[in-house]
């Protein structure tokens, strides 16, 4: 299995300045595509549970910028819109268009790609 963390640490003591840049760069693209992922898997209702617009939900899909914490690289993808919590989690809702746990599932689809994602991006960015 590959281990991110040790390619991670690595890379960055043989090439400072270069590692960091690229991974936050990858896991931002990273992020657009789990992101879009979800929002076409997100339910779009007649206005629902008071949204001024149809699709209100899914156009408050938002990435925030990757970071560094520590020595981990950090990012926060969801859903901003105020019943988003309560859609996402009602398994008991039949949706015509999308489903509960669109996000969850967005993200669940894409987590195996993502440490070979960014690998390749670091890899590039070492020359």
């Amino acid at each position: 299995m590959f281990d991110f963390a040790k390619f991670f640490a690595n890379a960055r003591a043989a090439v400072p300045g270069k590692i960091v840049p690229a991974a936050l760069q990858a896991t931002n693209q990273f992020a657009q595509g789990v992101i879009a992922d979800a929002k076409e898997l997100c339910p779009v209702m007649d206005a629902p549970h008071g949204a001024e617009e149809p699709g209100e939900l899914k156009a408050s899909g938002t990435v925030q910028p990757a970071e560094m914490r520590g020595s981990n690289v950090s990012c926060v993808v969801g859903f901003d819109a105020p019943y988003a919590a309560f859609v996402h989690e009602n398994l008991d809702a039949h949706h015509q268009t999308g489903q509960a746990k669109f996000l969850e599932d967005a993200l669940k689809a894409k987590a195996p790609q993502y440490g070979p994602f960014v690998a390749n991006a670091i890899k590039a960015a070492m020359g």
